[in-house]
C-alpha cells in the first residue's frame, strides 16, 4: 500500500513546476570562497539554463550591464552572487527539449487540419464580390444600329440602382428552367439554343438580345482542340467572321426595306440586287470611281467589296468581270478570282499582290478598291467607320493568310485590350459597354467579356455567358490556389502587357446564387453541378462542397440527401447527378461532424449504408458525453445510439461491441449516481470493464491496447464514478462487504498507477482522497 501510494504521489510531483525549482534550487551543493569565507551556491545544469534565460530578457528590457553582482545579490548569496553550473554563454540559446510526438498528437493534429480546411472552403464560399457593380445595361436603351461608331453617343451620367438577380425574379427563373434541362437531359441539349431562347422569353433588352448572339456564335459550340492551339485560333478566327458576314446581310436587308423607294431593288432575289439595293438608299462614304459602273449604276469596286464584306464573293462576277481588263489591279483581280472557290490565299499570291500594293498605293482613288487591299494584307483601311466593320479588317486578313500563327492571333487580342481597351471602347463611358464587348467577344477574350458584364451590372447575363463558354472548353479558370489569394474576379498578368486572362466561375457562382442558395436548394446545386471535377484550393471537389455548405445551412437531410427506408434510401436531389452519392454522403458526414453536429453525421452514414463508420461516430459522440458531462444531450443520444445498435445490420462485429460497451457505461454511470452499489458491481462483473482485485490488475493492464479507443477515453471517469459510489456505500455496508468495498478500491488505484493510459492529475488526486476515507 505504500509502495503504491508514494508512486502516485511521485508522480504528481513531478508534474508539478514550483516543486520541480524547489528541489532543484535547494539541492545545490554550498563552495566555500577561499578568499572571503562567504559561501557561493553551485546550481546545475539545467536550472542555471533556465535563470540565464530570465536575466537575458532582463537585460534586455532594461538595456545596461550586469557584470558585477549589485549589493543587493551580495546580500542575498554572498560576495560572489550565483556560480551557474555548466550554463551557456549570454551569447549562445539555451536547447529546448521538444518532446517526441505521439499518436493522440497525431490525431489532434490531422483533426485540426480538416477543421482548418472545412472552415477555408465555407470562407470562399461565404465570400461576395468585392468589384463595384456598375449600374446595368439592362435598363439602357440605345438608339443605335448596326454600324453605330464609337464617338455617335453623347456622353451622359448614368445613376441607377443596382438590380441583381434575387429568388422570384422571372429572368433568374427562366434562365435556371433552362440550365436544368441541360442537366436534367445528361448535357446532352443544345445549351446555346436554350440560353438564347430564354433571352427571348424574359423580355431582354435589343441592346442584350445582340450580345447573346454575339456570344453564341463564338462560344455556343465546343472546339474540338486545346484552348491555346493554332487550330481553335483559326476556328475563332472564323467564327467572329461568319457573325460579321450573318450581321452586315441583316443590316442590309433592314436599310432595303426602310427604303424601298430609294433601293429600287429588283431582278432576282438574292445577294447581288440586295448589294444594289443596299448601294442605291444606304451608301454614304463618298468615293471616287475607277474602273467605270455597271448596268444597274453601281460602281464595280464597291459591289466587289459589298459581296466581299457579305462573305459571298461569287455574287460579284460581273463586276470582276468589268475590272479584269485593268492591268494595274491585275494581281488583286486574280487574288480576288482564287477566293470565290478557295478559303485562304496562297503564298505566291500574297507576296505578289504586295508587290502591286506598293506600287499603287499612293495612287489609287477608290476607297474600295484601296479597302479591298486593305482586307487581303491587313493594312489600315480607309472605310472601317463602324466598330464591326473595323473588326471585320482586322480579322478577315487572319482568315485569309496561308499561314497563320497563335502569334497573330494574340496580337490582334492585345490591340484590342490593352492597347485600346476600354478609355477607347468606352470612352463615352458605361453606354458603351456593348461596343467593348463586343469587340472582346469577338476576339475570342471571353474572360474580359465576362468580367465586363459583371462591371456593368449584367450579373446573370456574366453567370451564364461564362457557363456556356466552360461548357464548350472555351474559358480559361483561375487557378484554386490564386483563387484563394485574389478576391478579384478576372485575374491577369501583373505587369500589363500580356493579354493572358482567367476567371474565376465558382467565385461568380458563389456570389450569383448568395440570394437564393436558403430557399432554392435545387436550383443553387444545378449551378455547382457544373463545376463538377473542379477542385478547390484545399483539393476538395467544389460539388461536394457546394452539398456540404447546403446542408450546413438548411439541415434538410431528407430534401438533399434522402432519408434511410430499411436497407434502401429514399430518393433526393442529389439523385439529380451523375456523381458517386455514396462517396459524397460520406465526406459530407466528415463535414458534418467537424461543425460539430454529430448527430446529423451519423443519420448521413446510415442513409448511405456505412453502418461501421456510423458507429464510430456514436461512439465518439457518447465518450464525449462522459468526459465533458453534458447532461443536456444525454438522453436524446442514448436513444439514437440504441436504436443505431439495434438497426445496423450491416456492422461489424467489433464496432457494436464498441457501441454496446459504451451504452452498458452509460447505464453503470447512471447507477452510480443512483448510489445503487449492488447492481454497479453486477455491471462490473459482467463488462469485465475494470479489475475488481488487485491480483487481476496486471492482467487487465496487459490487454488494454485490445480496448477501443472511445472506452480507453472514459476509462478514468467510470473509476472516479465507481469510487465515489463505494465511498456513498461504505458506511452503511457490512464488514464483509467493507472488505470487499477496500479491495475494490485499491484494485482501482493500482490501475490508476499502473495504466499505460495516464489518468488525469485531479482524478488521480480525488481517487486517493476517497480510498483514504475508506478506512
Amino acid at each position: 500500500m505504500k509502495p503504491m501510494f508514494s508512486d502516485l504521489l511521485d508522480r504528481a510531483d513531478r508534474l508539478s513546476a514550483t516543486n520541480s525549482f524547489t528541489s532543484r534550487f535547494f539541492s545545490a551543493t554550498k563552495s566555500a570562497d577561499a578568499s572571503s569565507g562567504q559561501p557561493a551556491y553551485n546550481v546545475d545544469h539545467q536550472m542555471g539554463v533556465n535563470l540565464t534565460e530570465i536575466f537575458r530578457a532582463s537585460e534586455n528590457l532594461v538595456k545596461r550591464r550586469t557584470d558585477e553582482p549589485s549589493d543587493k545579490n551580495r546580500f542575498l548569496f554572498g560576495k560572489h552572487g550565483i556560480v551557474f553550473a555548466g550554463a551557456p554563454k549570454l551569447t549562445q540559446r539555451a536547447p529546448i527539449n521538444i518532446p517526441a510526438a505521439t499518436p493522440q498528437d497525431d490525431e489532434v493534429v490531422d483533426e485540426l487540419a480538416e477543421r482548418v480546411r472545412l472552415e477555408a472552403e465555407r470562407a470562399f464560399f461565404n465570400q461576395v464580390l468585392l468589384n463595384r457593380p456598375h449600374p446595368s445595361v439592362h435598363g439602357i436603351r440605345l438608339n443605335s444600329t448596326f454600324g453605330s461608331g464609337i464617338n455617335d453617343t453623347p456622353n451622359r451620367n448614368v445613376n441607377r440602382p443596382v438590380t441583381g438577380p434575387r429568388l422570384g425574379d422571372r429572368r433568374l427563373a427562366i434562365f435556371a428552367d433552362k440550365l436544368r434541362k441541360y442537366l436534367r437531359a445528361g448535357k446532352r441539349a443544345d445549351l446555346a439554343q436554350l440560353l438564347k431562347d430564354a433571352v427571348k422569353e424574359s423580355d431582354s433588352e435589343d441592346i442584350t438580345v445582340d450580345m447573346w448572339a454575339q456570344f453564341t456564335s463564338m462560344a455556343g459550340r465546343r472546339c474540338n482542340n486545346d484552348i491555346d492551339a493554332v487550330e481553335t485560333s483559326v476556328e475563332l478566327v472564323q467564327r467572329a467572321t461568319d457573325y460579321l458576314h450573318k450581321s452586315f446581310i441583316d443590316h442590309m436587308q433592314r436599310c432595303v426595306q426602310n427604303n424601298l423607294e430609294a433601293a429600287r431593288r429588283g431582278g432576282i432575289p438574292g445577294t447581288r440586287t440586295l448589294v444594289a439595293g443596299y448601294i442605291n438608299a444606304c451608301s454614304d462614304i463618298a468615293s471616287e470611281i475607277e474602273d467605270g459602273c455597271l448596268g444597274d449604276g453601281c460602281p464595280a469596286w464597291q459591289v466587289i467589296y459589298t459581296c466581299m464584306r457579305c462573305g459571298e464573293l461569287s455574287a460579284a462576277s460581273d463586276a470582276l468581270n468589268l475590272v479584269a481588263v485593268n492591268q494595274r489591279t491585275n494581281m488583286l483581280y486574280k487574288c480576288l478570282v482564287y477566293l470565290k472557290d478557295n478559303s485562304r490565299l496562297t503564298e505566291e499570291l500574297k507576296e505578289k499582290l504586295k508587290v502591286e500594293w506598293r506600287h499603287e498605293q499612293h495612287s489609287i482613288r477608290d476607297l474600295y478598291r484601296k479597302g479591298l487591299y486593305s482586307a487581303l494584307l491587313g493594312v489600315e483601311s480607309p472605310i472601317a467607320d463602324t466598330m464591326e466593320n473595323w473588326l471585320w479588317f482586322k480579322l478577315i486578313p487572319l482568315r485569309l493568310d496561308p499561314h497563320i500563327t497563335r502569334a497573330l492571333y494574340v496580337d490582334l487580342q492585345k490591340t484590342i485590350s490593352i492597347d485600346y481597351g476600354v478609355s477607347y471602347f468606352m470612352a463615352n463611358g458605361f453606354r458603351d459597354a456593348h461596343i467593348y464587348f463586343l469587340a472582346l467577344t469577338l476576339s475570342g477574350q471571353f474572360e474580359r467579356a465576362v468580367d465586363l458584364l459583371v462591371e456593368t451590372g449584367h450579373v446573370s447575363d456574366a453567370v451564364h455567358m461564362a457557363i456556356l463558354a466552360y461548357e464548350n472548353g472555351l474559358l480559361k479558370l483561375t487557378d484554386p490556389a490564386v483563387e484563394m489569394q485574389n478576391i478579384k474576379l478576372l485575374n491577369t498578368n501583373p505587369d500589363g502587357k500580356s493579354v493572358a486572362a482567367t476567371v474565376s466561375l465558382a467565385r461568380l457562382l458563389v456570389s450569383y446564387t448568395k440570394g437564393f442558395e436558403m430557399e432554392d436548394v435545387e436550383t443553387t446545386l444545378d449551378y455547382f453541378y457544373l463545376l463538377k471535377g473542379q477542385k478547390t484550393a484545399q483539393g476538395r471537389d467544389i460539388f461536394e462542397s457546394a452539398v456540404s455548405r447546403v446542408l450546413y445551412l438548411t439541415g434538410n437531410v431528407k430534401a438533399v440527401i434522402g432519408e434511410s427506408q430499411g436497407q434502401k434510401r429514399s430518393k433526393a436531389l442529389i439523385d439529380n447527378y451523375d456523381v458517386d452519392v455514396r462517396a459524397i454522403i460520406t465526406r459530407v458526414a466528415e463535414d458534418t461532424e467537424l461543425s460539430g453536429n454529430p448527430d446529423q453525421a451519423v443519420e448521413l452514414l446510415r442513409i448511405c449504408g456505412q453502418d461501421d463508420r456510423a458507429i464510430e461516430v456514436m461512439a465518439r459522440r457518447l465518450s464525449e458525453l462522459i468526459t465533458q458531462n453534458d447532461e443536456s444531450h444525454r438522453i436524446p443520444v442514448l436513444r439514437a445510439a440504441e436504436d443505431l445498435a439495434k438497426h445496423s445490420i450491416n456492422a461489424s462485429s467489433k464496432a457494436l461491441s464498441t457501441l454496446t460497451m459504451l451504452l452498458d457505461i452509460h447505464g453503470l454511470l447512471d447507477r452510480c449516481r443512483h448510489k445503487l452499489y449492488d447492481e454497479v458491481m453486477l455491471t462490473i462483473r459482467e463488462t469485465r470493464l475494470i479489475p475488481t482485485d488487485q491480483i487481476n490488475v496486471h492482467a487487465f493492464t496487459a490487454q488494454e491496447h485490445l480496448m477501443a479507443p472511445q472506452v480507453r477515453a472514459v476509462l478514468p471517469d467510470v473509476c472516479l464514478a465507481v469510487m465515489q459510489c463505494m465511498a456513498d456505500a461504505f458506511p452503511e455496508a457490512r464488514p464483509a462487504t467493507r472488505s470487499d468495498i477496500k479491495r475494490q478500491a485499491q484494485a482501482i488505484v493500482v490501475l490508476a498507477a499502473g495504466t499505460n493510459y495516464k489518468f488525469p492529475q485531479n482524478i488521480i488526486s480525488k481517487l486517493l482522497s476517497i480510498q483514504a476515507k475508506l478506512q
